[in-house]
């Protein structure tokens, strides 16, 4: 397993911190992560470390306020807010991902309104 991080900007200046664990093969797919409320990806190398072994790649970023990216600790606007970060983490990666398929998502411990 490689792995390794990246950050990109929000759209209002905050340095957020990506993550990247990379199978050793050619990948059969990407899954992208999003970590709960009071996470952050850096809990989830147990499960980078399963997916590699199986042939996956795992990509995902610490939210605003979560981990090693910036902002008020513990605080995330609202949900469209983690999608369009999520998003936005993706296309970060897409130009050197672009040719791997199929890609899904994980998501854990978000409760509902």
């Amino acid at each position: 397993m490689q792995d390794g991080t990246f950050n990109f900007k929000t759209n209002d200046g905050l340095t957020m911190l990506g993550r990247v664990w990379q199978t050793t093969g050619t990948p059969k797919g990407i899954v992208n992560l999003v970590h709960g409320l009071g996470e952050h990806t850096g809990r989830y190398a147990h499960i980078a470390e399963a997916l590699t072994k199986i042939g996956y790649n795992l990509i995902g970023f610490d939210l605003r306020g979560h981990g090693l990216s910036e902002g008020k600790r513990g605080h995330t606007p609202d949900y469209d807010y983690i999608m369009m970060m999520s998003n936005s983490s993706w296309r970060n990666l897409a130009s050197s991902l672009a040719a791997i398929n199929p890609i899904s998502s994980m998501g854990t411990a978000w409760a509902a309104p």
